[in-house]
């Protein structure tokens, strides 16, 4: 706290520095020479700017947020450098921004109507009114730029957008371990590169409605080939509209992409969750015949999903220290770790374990190392081996994977006619109504003991 005040009371004192009262009409000014190392990149050698205020407290206020404003500023030029377009284009739109204008290029600015652009010229000239003569000018090259459109926007390739996307979009992963941001960006890459594929890789400034309804029309022959589904043809502009917004907002390009992707999306058919059959899972799938020659630790998520719902993501997620074999009632904690997001804020939850969810447990009762934080590795092996021995079942013209179980396991809660809030809470899903205390474990267990597939048959 004292290091704040000292760092606070340091600043406000350099900031009087900057400070200059104007005798002529007694307002205050901000004056400060451009750093040597910025100089040339910032395109003036002093900012002088007035803070239109007689009050010294208010100028003080307005002087901090322009100091600041700019040190960022110059930290960019110092990190980026200012040779790429790009750069050039950012460093633009921030002068811009720091003058208290959104910066127009010259194309924005010639396709506004004539007496709109009288005024716009005339607002931003205004900037320029205090220079004694047109040499001045040039000593503020970069400001004239940047308040007239003398920075044309970057010439950024379709190909450049996903690693653009990445950059600007770093915040949203924070908690995420590398497996997990693949899984949220794989889908954006892919849509990207599909559109690619099949418009080119032109610049984004040349993209048009057209371009969009030619991957709109490749799609809906896939779609009708049966290549792929409905929720897939709309996720592909799910993902291009993000890609692209993202895009145009941080560059502050000219995009419009309600036109580019309006109406672009089809109607879905409602799809109905699948889940196996109550019978299948006890006979079938936790029949260990059926799976000899599949790894044991692939081979334990059906018997934890059957009797607790898990997600795969939260079955390889656990640590050592998440599994309590020795309480009094056995139970798993899915938590969200340093490194480790979870689905939603719901997925935190304990989980009693009986039947063959604390059979497999019994056996690994560290956790799973083969497939730690490798659900997507997991389900692809046992999908795979699944379909290959016939081991999946045909639900209303749609085959089950090993997700199913969990819809399985919801379906049991159903059946059992299980409290609403006990099922949220053992699902890991929202629970609208107010929550008035929570359930014990022993209620938890006490429901999920009653519903538990039993290993009564060890087929090893």
């Amino acid at each position: 706290m004292l290091h704040t005040m000292q760092h606070e009371e340091e600043k406000q004192a350099l900031i009087q520095d900057y400070l200059q009262l104007r005798k002529s009409n007694g307002n205050y000014h901000y004056r400060r020479r451009v750093p040597a190392d910025v100089k040339d990149l910032f395109g003036k050698h002093e900012v002088y700017k007035s803070l239109r205020t007689k009050d010294p407290k208010i100028a003080e206020s307005k002087a901090i947020k322009i100091n600041d404003n700019l040190e960022s500023l110059w930290d960019d030029l110092r990190i980026n450098g200012g040779s790429l377009d790009e750069q050039k284009y950012q460093r633009a739109v921030k002068v811009a921004r720091l003058n208290g204008f959104k910066y127009l290029t010259s194309k924005e600015l010639e396709a506004k109507e004539t007496e709109d652009l009288m005024l716009t010229l005339i607002a931003r000239s205004e900037q320029f009114k205090d220079l004694p003569n047109r040499e001045s000018i040039a000593k503020v090259g970069g400001k004239f730029d940047a308040l007239f459109g003398g920075v044309e926007e970057p010439r950024l390739h379709l190909s450049d957008c996903y690693d653009k996307y990445v950059e600007f979009t770093k915040d949203q992963r924070f908690g995420l371990d590398e497996r997990q941001a693949k899984k949220k960006l794989n889908p954006k890459k892919a849509a990207l590169q599909n559109f690619i594929n099949i418009v080119g890789d032109r610049l984004v400034s040349e993209l048009k409605r057209e371009h969009v309804l030619e991957f709109r029309s490749h799609l809906i022959d896939r779609l009708d080939e049966g290549e792929i589904i409905d929720n897939t043809f709309n996720k592909q502009f799910g993902h291009l509209r993000i890609i692209f917004r993202t895009i145009k907002e941080t560059l502050q390009i000219d995009m419009d992409n309600e036109t580019l992707f309006k109406n672009v999306t089809i109607k879905q058919a409602e799809r109905k969750r699948i889940s196996y059959d109550i019978d299948y899972v006890r006979d079938v799938l936790l029949n260990q015949d059926n799976f000899k020659t599949l790894n044991d630790e692939a081979y334990a998520l059906i018997p934890i999903m059957a009797s607790t719902g898990m997600r795969p993501s939260e079955v390889c997620g656990l640590d050592k220290e998440d599994i309590f074999l020795d309480a009094e009632v056995p139970y798993v904690h899915i938590r969200p770790k340093k490194d480790l997001k979870l689905k939603t804020p719901h997925s935190e939850r304990k989980i009693p374990l009986a039947g063959s969810a604390l059979w497999a447990f019994q056996k690994y009762p560290e956790g799973f190392k083969k497939y730690y934080r490798k659900s997507s590795s997991l389900s692809a092996a046992l999908n795979k081996y699944m379909r290959e021995n016939g081991l999946i079942q045909n639900k209303e013209g749609r085959h089950t994977t090993a997700y199913c179980l969990r819809h399985t396991f919801q379906d049991l809660l159903r059946m059992h006619k299980v409290d609403e809030r006990l099922q949220c809470d053992l699902m890991g899903h929202k629970y609208e109504r107010p929550k008035y205390g929570a359930p014990s474990l022993d209620e938890y267990y006490e429901t999920v003991k009653a519903l538990a597939f039993d290993m009564h048959k060890d087929y090893s």
